[in-house]
């Protein structure tokens, strides 16, 4: 983990893994894809991913450091091994926003279990281990290696034939054992497990359940629906009454019911004229913002974001500011979008979303500076070259 404090007393941290070339050099084409992933995605509640270094003997994976526990831990430390609905809901609805994330840009987790949740210091979740985690082309291709935890693995995952939904399966899992603190698919060996998995063998017998309420058990049962095509999506899950009753604070969305300030549209629409290399510098930079710096400006991007994706299209930012009264024609909605669209996807995502819109008089500070002016100095010489600017990017 490395450390670092600015004069204002804003620090940000990171964790290194260190990836052992030789030990691991039938699985470099895995590690590299991993990085690929990590690299595309960009939402507030997944891991942080910043850069790669490379020697003759190790791989270094910088990210964000998550200062908390995974919810294994929370789980097992829990004293009637159940958590209450209204925390499950808080987090099983960012986990839904995390997962719709990859699913929209056809990512599959693989191996979504409790050691792979962090709960931060802040009680957010952090989506972790992208590890099996694979990139499907877009369609109708099904995956077929079988991964993943066998008590979380969907029944499609076993048959070797499988999508997207095989994570909401995993959540499935995850939500039963939050509110009551059960495994769905127990058994005396993994093939009895495996086989009630593959029947969707479950039930609500335990007394934990009593004071479970039916939307919470509707919401199990829609995700460990053996039949994938029938399965929820992590879309209608975020629209599910439990997800609305019990993931708000006093039955009010705070994304969805957040003010946004006209200055920070302000600021999005007026992102013009901006070099490439400024863009590329910004969205490293906001990637060292705190949860409490940006939270404004989070909740005014999930507002925006309202399929809950984690991409802003070119329709939301429409009726944002149509709702704000700042009319803007298709075009301009596209001008927008091209001016701050760092990816080149032809959508806003979450760190191009702060870069545009955060207030850098503030944010910018001399520690900052520093780490993109590191990213950049790619041999370490103290100065900005074309070619480490060529390398950098």
């Amino acid at each position: 983990m490395f450390h670092t404090t600015n004069k204002h007393n804003t620090s940000f941290e990171v964790a290194i893994k260190v990836l052992d070339k030789f030990k691991l050099r039938d699985s470099i084409d895995y590690i590299m894809e991993e990085i690929a992933i990590l690299n595309h995605l960009d939402h507030p509640n997944i891991v942080k991913y910043y850069e790669t270094y490379n020697d003759t003997k190790y791989i270094y994976l910088v990210m964000e450091y998550i200062s908390g526990q995974p919810l294994f831990t929370k789980i097992t430390q829990q004293t009637n091994s159940a958590f209450t609905e209204v925390v499950a809901a808080k987090y099983m609805k960012q986990l839904f926003q995390a997962i719709n994330h990859c699913h929209a840009q056809n990512v599959v987790h693989r191996d979504i279990k409790p050691d792979n949740i962090m709960i931060t210091d802040n009680d957010s979740v952090r989506l972790i281990d992208f590890g099996l985690a694979k990139a499907k082309k877009p369609g109708k291709q099904l995956l077929k290696t079988v991964a993943g935890t066998p008590y979380y693995m969907s029944p499609e995952v076993l048959d070797g034939a499988y999508g997207t939904k095989a994570d909401i399966w995993s959540l499935g899992v995850i939500l039963y054992t939050l509110v009551s603190g059960y495994l769905p698919f127990q058994g005396s060996n993994q093939t009895e497990v495996f086989a009630k998995i593959k029947s969707g063998s479950f039930h609500f017998n335990h007394p934990e359940f009593l004071a479970v309420s039916q939307e919470c058990k509707d919401l199990i049962t829609k995700m460990l629906t053996v039949n994938e095509s029938k399965r929820i999506t992590g879309t209608e899950a975020l629209r599910h009454p439990w997800i609305l009753k019990f993931g708000t604070t006093d039955g009010v969305d705070e994304a969805a019911n957040a003010k946004i300030s006209d200055d920070v549209l302000v600021r999005l629409k007026s992102f013009k004229g901006v070099s490439t290399l400024k863009k590329a510098a910004m969205n490293l930079l906001v990637k060292t913002a705190g949860e409490t710096e940006v939270h404004e400006l989070r909740m005014a991007f999930q507002q925006i974001d309202t399929d809950g994706t984690g991409l802003i299209k070119a329709e939301e930012l429409q009726a944002i500011l149509t709702q704000k009264h700042m009319q803007a024609s298709s075009e301009e909605i596209a001008e927008i979008i091209h001016q701050i669209d760092y990816h080149d996807n032809k959508m806003i995502n979450y760190s191009e979303f702060l870069a545009a819109t955060i207030d850098t008089k503030n944010f910018l500070t001399d520690s900052r500076l520093k780490v993109v002016f590191n990213q950049f100095d790619t041999d370490g010489s103290g100065f900005i070259t074309k070619q480490n600017i060529y390398l950098a990017m």
